[in-house]
């Protein structure tokens, strides 16, 4: 995890998602795991904590001429989610959480992108708990180190947002555990050929 937020701090240039760029036809992105991961972080007595959760697979398509035409389809492994210590683990997977034996996936599916300064609002439907609803994540798009202005072939998304686990009935624990969800997710990408 170390490495990875090294990695990201010695990247030269943040490319910001415009029409500057010179692909005329989106893109197609395959994930890279190393140097990827999603995190979460949630209250817990107080204490803010961090989780883990695999991602499953991806389909990513990034247009540069027209980031309206872009689409990111993510699926996420809730059954492999880690909360950061055993007992909260166990908790999060628990039915009145995440209710991983009945819903073991986590799905996002981009539906709007904006630009808005050096940032890309990307607006989704998260569905979690077999219960979908809008998210925006702020992403922010950097290219590899050492690769030039028009090389596009190895990128890094650093996407976050929020949620409230109440909207997906995700209630268990309360008592313990704060109803906010704090997400970082960083994608290491490389170009299909």
């Amino acid at each position: 995890m170390r490495q990875s937020i090294t990695y990201l701090a010695r990247i030269a240039l943040l490319l910001i998602l415009s029409t500057s760029a010179i692909w005329a036809d989106p893109a197609s992105y395959r994930l890279e795991p190393e140097g990827s991961r999603v995190e979460f972080y949630y209250q817990f007595g107080g204490n803010e904590v961090l989780g883990t959760i695999p991602v499953t697979s991806t389909r990513l398509l990034l247009d540069f001429q027209d980031v309206r035409r872009s689409k990111v389809d993510v699926v996420l492994d809730v059954t492999g989610a880690r909360a950061g210590f055993v007992f909260a683990t166990q908790a999060m997977k628990d039915p009145s959480v995440l209710d991983a034996q009945n819903h073991p996936q986590m799905t996002f599916s981009a539906t709007r992108f904006v630009q808005s300064g050096n940032i890309a609002l990307v607006s989704g439907m998260l569905t979690l708990r077999g219960q979908t609803r809008p998210i925006t994540l702020r992403a922010r798009l950097f290219r590899a180190p050492g690769t030039t202005e028009q090389d596009f072939s190895r990128l890094v998304v650093r996407m976050s947002g929020k949620l409230s686990r109440a909207e997906f009935g995700a209630t268990g624990y309360r008592e313990l555990v704060g109803d906010e969800i704090r997400l970082e997710i960083t994608a290491a990408l490389a170009q299909d050929n």
